[in-house]
């Protein structure tokens, strides 16, 4: 007897959007090269698609979709994901069946199970455990600032049974893009992302390169590509590589692990005193709040510390003419800025203007 991972999903206004089944059968697949485009490409172009329906590749279902419960159509959105992984030729589909939870276990039993989305990913709602969970889709879209935007089979159906809601129900791509975080319960799906899982031996979000290879956006960590890190030291090799280890912010500018001196780059001091401003700044006599693009006449905050206004007119994204103020005392120096009469001015040459502070 089947056992019914999710019989119905209903919000509060009464529409039923998707059911699941926990049904049994592998998917098989080819073992081509797999990319997270490629995975969802194939979903994209079976939206529309029905449990019986003709699919892309000329058939008529998705795996056991249209048969699977007892001859008629079973909840189907496990399939669908199965389905498309299989035609994109995942050659590892070992332990996946027709139940939204089979991915979490998947991806724990293959290391694949991340909190990270990445385009190509199945994302598994409301994991419950013992491989039982209400939905999976497909990851379509990772935006930069964290949204996606998923393609979901089985969704939208109506009837009081498996049969009916999963014959009336289509493959949908589920938009406006939302929050990709694990716990968290975006709107458009009613339910709790419980996780994403990559595909075993696929290239969907992975690089092969190691740790520090970029590109100009992207750079390889733990195995995945990631959005850039600002830390010039983060990228030893890749077209993104940081090739000059010049800096333009000052001394006592510092990230984690680099700092600003004399022009360039080098390790960070393990001096406290040495880090005065930039991301990775210890003393905080020269923050801000305003966040990063707000700028005065002669200074812009940056990750949180006040430095000297930058010659690129795109650094500022709103300018104020006020004097931000300061109450370290006249003469109170950082390595940029200095304290003039209560507010904070870009340093002066003259070497007894700064009496006290760390760029004294």
């Amino acid at each position: 007897m089947k056992t019914l991972a999710l019989t119905a999903l209903t919000f509060s206004f009464g529409v039923v959007t998707s059911g699941c089944s926990a049904g049994s059968g592998n998917v098989g697949s080819s073992g081509q090269e797999v990319t997270g485009s490629s995975v969802s490409s194939i979903a994209a172009a079976n939206i529309g698609g029905t449990a019986c329906g003709k699919n892309s590749s000329g058939g008529y279902d998705f795996g056991s979709s249209c048969t699977g419960n007892g001859g008629y159509p079973e909840y189907w959105c496990a399939d669908f994901a199965l389905w498309v992984w299989g035609q994109a030729g995942v050659g590892n589909t070992n332990g996946l069946t027709a139940a939204a939870g089979s991915f979490y276990v998947y991806g724990e039993n293959n290391g694949t199970l991340s909190n990270t989305p990445h385009v190509g990913d199945a994302v598994v709602f409301n994991y419950s455990g013992g491989g039982v969970a209400d939905h999976v889709a497909i990851v379509s879209q990772v935006n930069t600032n964290g949204t996606i935007e998923t393609i979901s089979g089985d969704w939208g159906g109506s009837g009081a049974t498996e049969a009916e809601f999963s014959s009336t129900s289509h493959v949908v791509l589920n938009s406006p893009a939302y929050a990709g975080v694990v716990g968290s319960t975006p709107g458009i799906m009613g339910m709790t992302i419980s996780g994403f899982v990559s595909p075993s031996g696929t290239s969907s979000g992975t690089c092969p390169y190691g740790d520090g290879y970029c590109t100009s956006t992207m750079q390889c960590e733990s195995g995945h590509w990631v959005y850039r890190d600002t830390d010039p030291a983060a990228c030893t090799s890749g077209p993104g590589a940081t090739t000059s280890q010049s800096c333009s912010y000052g001394d006592g500018y510092c990230t984690a692990t680099q700092q600003c001196d004399n022009g360039q780059w080098v390790a960070r001091s393990t001096d406290p005193t040495a880090c005065t401003s930039g991301p990775g700044a210890s003393s905080a006599s020269d923050g801000c709040s305003e966040g990063n693009g707000y700028c005065t006449a002669t200074l812009q905050c940056d990750d949180g510390h006040w430095i000297v206004r930058q010659d690129d007119p795109s650094a500022c994204t709103s300018v104020v003419n006020v004097a931000e103020p300061c109450t370290n005392g006249p003469n109170y120096c950082t390595a940029t800025l200095q304290c003039d009469g209560s507010h904070w001015v870009p340093r002066s040459s003259d070497p007894a203007a700064c009496t006290s502070g760390p760029g004294a």
